[in-house]
């Protein structure tokens, strides 16, 4: 079941890659988008979801974050730098922000005015071994943090699990 999963991820990378943008105006990306409720399934009946997930695009560092709650009210982000052609930006690799895991995330987004399309990919590590695969499609529209999100620094995530099981 993993490899069907992971060749389903695969080739929506090669989709969200090699799809044509309009041809259009460069959209403006810069700032925050609202993506609201995002689930990755990992295949299984394993999922992960994120609530209140924002994407912060940076253009004059050209870098991206991706941030949400999980079920637990823990904030998980994502950030690192993206690469551009006319309304799309690809990020890989991007780095899990604040507690050391080694788990990154893949975006692939196409933005169009004041809404985005793409999808997420999310690699999940033991050590240096990759444990797991999980993806979703992503949408989203232009929003307007009204504050900071934070840590908890009360939490304690490592004994916290990530997924969900349905």
């Amino acid at each position: 079941m993993r490899y069907v999963l992971l060749a389903g991820v695969l080739a929506l990378a090669v989709v969200m890659t090699l799809g044509g943008c309009d041809g259009g105006e460069t959209a403006d990306i810069d700032g925050d988008w609202s993506a609201g409720t995002v689930t990755f399934d990992y295949g299984g009946g394993v999922t992960w979801t994120l609530r209140e997930v924002i994407v912060s695009v940076d253009t004059t560092t050209t870098t991206v974050s991706f941030s949400g709650f999980d079920g637990d009210g823990l904030l998980w982000e994502y950030r690192g730098d993206y690469s551009r052609t006319d309304n799309r930006i690809v990020a890989q690799d991007l780095p899990e922000i604040d507690f050391g895991s080694e788990d990154q995330l893949d975006l692939r987004l196409e933005f169009t005015g004041r809404n985005f399309n793409g999808a997420a990919i999310n690699w999940v590590y033991d050590g240096s071994e990759l444990s797991d695969v999980g993806a979703t499609n992503i949408r989203g529209t232009r929003g307007v943090r009204s504050a900071e999100l934070e840590a908890s620094t009360s939490a304690d995530r490592s004994e916290k699990v990530k997924y969900d099981r349905q």
